[in-house]
């Protein structure tokens, strides 16, 4: 069985984006640096398989789930959330982000200024703020298309 950790399953998109766009640079870099060739274009494609693989590989990969009815965001997160509701749920998340940065910012301060009662409170706001982006995340993820106006 393996251990599924949400740093994992975040960090495991980017380590592989990552990786990949490190190979396509030294790739590029490699055929910028090798010698000129009068070798026929599609002789020239096969031997670049594994550039044209890696350079069209995520696209093709993104719209094959979607057409599947999977998107690739629902893969481990839960559903994906359509329509008026996904624009709702953005709002929602771009004012609990605004909201927890508030709150963080006037415990410091509030504690910087020693006044232990509006540090204790914002803490106790800080708290509800993260419990409603926890209850928010159980709704789902936006479909990022639905989001552009």
């Amino acid at each position: 069985m393996i251990l599924q950790s949400p740093i994992l399953k975040r960090a495991a998109p980017m380590l592989v984006s990552g990786g990949s766009c490190l190979y396509a640079i030294a790739r590029a870099r490699h055929l910028s640096m090798a010698e000129a060739s009068d070798a026929p274009l599609v002789t020239f494609l096969v031997r670049q398989s594994d550039m044209i693989l890696l350079l069209c590989g995520g696209p093709v990969i993104w719209y094959v789930s979607q057409r599947r009815g999977r998107p690739l965001a629902a893969l481990g997160a839960g559903q994906v959330v359509r329509g008026g509701a996904a624009r709702a749920i953005h709002q929602l998340r771009q004012v609990f982000a605004a909201l927890l940065l508030g709150t963080e910012l006037l415990e410091r301060r509030s504690a910087a200024a020693e006044a232990p009662a509006v540090a204790a409170l914002s803490h106790r706001l800080n708290a509800v703020v993260r419990e409603g982006i926890g209850e928010l995340a159980l709704l789902g993820e936006p479909y990022p298309p639905d989001l552009i106006e």
